[in-house]
């Protein structure tokens, strides 16, 4: 019998792409997320991390929501450039960022134009986004990171959470404002 190659199991890219995704949940904090991100999106994160802090009832659940959020971009990101989604990943990637721009502009004339809110509609594109991207990530990451992606779709599909964020006369009326003035800035830029 011929002795086996001691390294024959052995995959570097494969070893590689698993360190990337430890690295990046590890580095998921408010600050690195700064550094990962461009400044319109960073000030968007701090007002979705404030609207947050009012909806959880303890600033660590707020912190969590923002943290959650940089790891899975994060970690779809390394997934991306490391060439790992099949054929049929990419099409449906490229179907959730259609979809998320087109929710993205949605929310934003919600806000603008008075008593066109429509929570259910809302409530159903937020479903449809998670389903989306649940199938995308479910060959590649862990449980736990598909609980985290549940986590977020969550606080983004629950009615009183959106009731109060277009309320016209709402509590979040002014960070409303701010929000839809970065998305409709990231939306100029391309960055959406």
């Amino acid at each position: 019998m011929a002795e086996s190659d001691p390294g024959a199991n052995f995959n570097t890219k494969s070893m590689s792409l698993r360190m990337q995704k430890k690295i990046a949940s590890k580095m998921s904090t408010k600050g690195v997320a700064k550094t990962l991100v461009d400044d319109t999106t960073a000030e968007l994160l701090d007002h979705l991390h404030k609207l947050a802090k009012n909806e959880y009832p303890s600033k660590k659940e707020a912190e969590k929501l923002v943290k959650y959020i940089v790891k899975i971009v994060v970690k779809i990101g390394i997934l991306l450039r490391n060439d790992q989604f099949n054929a049929q990943e990419v099409k449906l990637t490229q179907q959730f960022q259609q979809k998320f721009h087109n929710v993205i502009m949605t929310a934003i004339s919600f806000h603008e134009v008075d008593f066109t809110f429509d929570r259910d509609f809302l409530i159903s594109q937020f479903q449809n986004l998670e389903d989306m991207l649940q199938k995308i990530v479910e060959r590649h990451l862990r449980d736990k990171s598909q609980k985290r992606i549940t986590f977020i779709f969550d606080f983004f599909k629950s009615g009183d959470f959106l009731d109060k964020l277009f309320s016209s006369d709402g509590e979040y009326k002014g960070e409303m404002n701010n929000i839809t003035t970065l998305l409709n800035k990231l939306v100029e830029e391309g960055n959406i």
